[in-house]
């Protein structure tokens, strides 16, 4: 799942839920704060590759969602299955 944090820094983070599992131990991936745009799938891709997942197929597409978060402010969430990339 790929998220826009809607904290003070504002930055991009993509993160792996591995269910059962703690979420502390989730692998992670923060974008630097000078990433305002969306990730593109390719930089997405090559993020996944380095925390040792892969979007099933080239085809498979990221589900996105819109939520209303503090402040009126819009937070964006995307989604996809992934595999470990063995």
């Amino acid at each position: 799942m790929a998220q826009r944090m809607q904290d003070r820094r504002e930055v991009w983070c993509l993160y792996v839920c591995i269910i059962p599992g703690r979420v502390s131990q989730w692998p992670e991936y923060f974008w630097p704060a000078s990433q305002r745009a969306i990730p593109t799938t390719a930089q997405r891709d090559r993020v996944l590759r380095k925390l040792g997942y892969r979007r099933p197929s080239d085809f498979a597409s990221w589900d996105w969602q819109e939520t209303e978060g503090t402040g009126g402010r819009v937070r964006v969430f995307a989604s996809i299955e992934v595999h470990p990339d063995t």
